[in-house]
């Protein structure tokens, strides 16, 4: 399939009206039942959390986080820019092979944030579990579920170094105890690729299935942004 109409497809889905669709969705795309686990051992008492609190606590006394609409309007429009440089990339020096092969990374790089269907923001206050909560909520991720995306944003003043910690520590929480066919991707202003670079610390937990298109997103997925 090509790039650019999978573009489009993305465009279409996560962009329009996006400051009505975030004011009347903030924190989720669609409503998930509540989660009664608690969060494992690993993440529970993870060495990271105490310097995630102090980071935390140093940020909201140099003054409060944007709202989540706000937040997550700032995730949106990066996304569109980075779709767009990705999928302009050189090919002109590309043999056919070469090409396809670009055009399946831009597919896998898009894929995820397509059938993205919720996302939350999470605080310093009670981390953990927030994190844990929304994981667990997401019926979707779980094994035999529907698949598709679930969006965290984290507190913004997060260093690289820390969220990857984070980061790492989820991953290896939802494969132990949740479904180890779920992907974890992190996303972060200093990640090393640009295609990973949002403005926003964002983690992405993402379980592909039969049940959603090969090369695009379902029809469901998309009006559930409209």
């Amino acid at each position: 399939m090509h790039r650019s109409f999978v573009l489009g497809v993305v465009a279409l889905a996560l962009l329009p009206s996006a400051a009505g669709y975030l004011g009347a969705n903030a924190g989720s795309v669609r409503r998930v039942r509540t989660a009664v686990m608690s969060a494992p051992a690993q993440l529970a008492e993870a060495a990271w959390l105490p310097e995630l609190q102090a980071c935390c606590a140093v940020s909201d006394a140099a003054g409060p986080e944007e709202a989540s609409p706000q937040r997550m309007g700032a995730v949106l429009e990066w996304l569109q820019k980075m779709l767009v440089e990705l999928e302009l990339g050189n090919t002109e020096e590309l043999d056919g092979e070469e090409e396809d092969e670009l055009d399946d990374d831009f597919v896998s790089a898009a894929r995820p944030w397509l059938h993205t269907k919720a996302f939350h923001d999470i605080s310093a206050d009670d981390f953990a579990e927030q994190l844990w909560g929304h994981v667990t909520a997401a019926d979707y991720l779980l094994p035999n579920g529907e698949g598709g995306s679930l969006l965290l944003l984290l507190p913004s003043r997060l260093p690289l170094s820390l969220f990857e910690k984070v980061t790492s520590t989820m991953s290896s929480s939802v494969a132990a105890e949740l479904n180890s066919a779920v992907v974890v991707s992190g996303f972060h202003a200093d990640a090393e690729q640009a295609k990973n670079r949002s403005p926003v610390p964002v983690i992405q937990l993402f379980l592909d299935s039969p049940d959603l298109l090969v090369d695009g997103g379902s029809m469901s997925d998309a009006a559930s942004f409209l």
